[in-house]
């Protein structure tokens, strides 16, 4: 534990006038008094943390940069009984026993300070967090959900379709200060997230996260207290239930909408940092069924998988992209388009034949055609990935690895793929000033991929503060809601326009 405020600390306190001597003496009594394994920080009237001890860093993992200056309550779950859980960097609550004192004021003008002391307490670890994977359980969402009842938010109950060793963590990837997951059992899980967020944007948001992990999601909106907790989680099962009971019939109105064309494309677009300008579109598939409703990917794509219906989807987005991109291109926007293919498509010996002959029907230039198959595909397939990629180069379509990074490989094996491109996974965009090892990880990919020739592209950038990261980093491309959210053809045209990614990257 530090003994004294440093004096960089200060800084800390731009625009706030008061006596600085005295809350250095405060702080160093605290350090004086309190035991070893004791944390602190201190936050201001509007609940933004100020200071946090070097104590409350080194347990929790998280960066004085995502900290201070924040609200406390991204962080700290406040329970009864004094009680409280600490969400560290890895996504694992942390218990604790907690006081809160108020830092004496010696003149009336200066600001109000309060400081939270936190003991670590086994107690409750039991209680409110699950064993198996070190995230809070359903007692802990009770809690949360009963401290929020009289606010809005929405809660996403999420079942996993397979056993998989790795969605724990997974899990602990999805969470942000905006929504955080609790365990229910061996294959349920649910997503709690703050303000007014539709049922389609919640359950959307979470897929993307969870990616490529297979899961029925299901969410449910609380506007006010006219049910309690426990109702609304069961009003959030029996949906997801009927989610399970969906999939029996969801082969056939697959099937249907491939045969009357009621699925379509969204496009997001991806902007080029060296060039302030849009380059490319990722195409993404949508499905809204009359019966089923908005149908998330996470959630047919698996089915489409099974019953061999990805075949037919498959070509069909591909057509269909091509044929946007050449009347992108008719109407002086040239941009690159990017799809993603499924493993399923890849195994396929007729698909580099039908890839060919859909660049001829759609009139597709194919230098402005870019592939995105996943990196799990390469990994479990290595020889016969290698003659599908090497198939698709000669065509003259660029190639990308998606979700890079997910396969917990490294770069060594790029050497044996033609690969033009990849994209480092969401997960470690999202996490990169939150977590150390996910700024290692984004640094290294960044500098490794620049010596063998190959460009970088980050998904999921949401905020200015990691836009900024990136380009300090040098990171060729970057995707995410920062600049657009997938939309349909004719919303996303004004997007491709030159100078229209300058606003975001000035």
């Amino acid at each position: 534990m530090q003994l004294a405020m440093k004096e960089e600390d200060y800084n800390l306190y731009k625009g706030l006038e008061f006596n600085k001597q005295n809350l250095a003496y405060f702080i160093e009594r605290l350090n004086q008094t309190l035991e070893e394994d004791a944390i602190y920080f201190m936050v201001d009237g509007q609940e933004t943390i100020r200071y946090a001890s070097d104590s409350f860093f080194h347990f929790t993992g998280l960066h004085h940069h995502h900290v201070l200056g924040t609200d406390h309550r991204r962080f700290l779950i406040l329970l009864r009984g004094k009680k409280a859980m600490v969400k560290s960097a890895e996504g694992v609550l942390l218990s604790f026993t907690f006081s809160k004192l108020t830092m004496p004021k010696y003149n009336p003008l200066d600001p109000a300070f309060s400081f939270f002391v936190l003991h670590p307490c086994e107690e409750i670890t039991a209680s409110f967090i699950d064993e198996r994977t070190g995230l809070p359980n359903k007692r802990a969402l009770l809690e949360v959900m009963k401290k929020h009842e009289k606010q809005p938010f929405t809660l996403v109950y999420g079942r996993f379709t397979e056993r998989e060793d790795r969605w724990a963590e997974g899990l602990k990837k999805a969470q942000s200060h905006e929504r955080s997951i609790y365990v229910i059992d061996e294959f349920t899980f649910c997503c709690f997230v703050k303000g007014r967020v539709s049922e389609q944007e919640a359950e959307e948001k979470i897929t993307e996260c969870l990616n490529p992990f297979k899961c029925i999601l299901t969410a449910v909106v609380n506007e006010h207290s006219s049910s309690g907790t426990e109702e609304l989680l069961k009003r959030a099962k029996q949906k997801n239930d009927t989610g399970q009971n969906k999939e029996e019939m969801m082969e056939g109105r697959l099937k249907q909408a491939i045969h009357n064309q009621s699925l379509s494309l969204v496009y997001q677009p991806q902007v080029d940092l060296h060039k302030e300008k849009v380059i490319g579109v990722e195409a993404l598939l949508r499905w809204n069924d009359e019966v089923l409703g908005c149908v998330a990917p996470l959630t047919f794509i698996p089915v489409a998988e099974k019953t061999g219906l990805i075949k037919d989807i498959g070509l069909w987005v591909l057509e269909e992209a091509c044929r946007q991109a050449s009347l992108w291109k008719k109407e002086g926007l040239p941009v690159r388009m990017s799809v993603n293919i499924s493993a399923v498509q890849c195994r396929d010996r007729e698909f580099i034949q039908q890839l060919g002959e859909i660049i001829r029907k759609t009139d597709m230039n194919p230098w402005l055609l870019s592939l995105e198959i996943t990196e799990s595909f390469l990994l479990s397939q290595l020889q016969n990935g290698q003659e599908v990629l090497e198939g698709i180069k000669e065509l003259g379509v660029h190639l990308s690895i998606d979700d890079f990074g997910t396969g917990y490989s490294t770069l060594s094996y790029l050497k044996n793929f033609p690969v033009d491109s990849l994209k480092i996974d969401q997960s470690f965009i999202r996490d990169v000033l939150i977590k150390e090892k996910d700024e290692v990880i984004v640094t290294s990919v960044i500098k490794l991929a620049r010596n063998m020739n190959v460009k970088v592209v980050a998904e999921g950038v949401e905020s200015s503060e990691v836009l900024t990261f990136l380009k300090e980093n040098d990171c060729d491309e970057v995707q995410g809601y920062l600049y657009c959210k997938p939309l349909p053809p004719h919303e996303v045209t004004p997007f491709l326009l030159d100078g229209s990614a300058r606003q975001i990257l000035s």
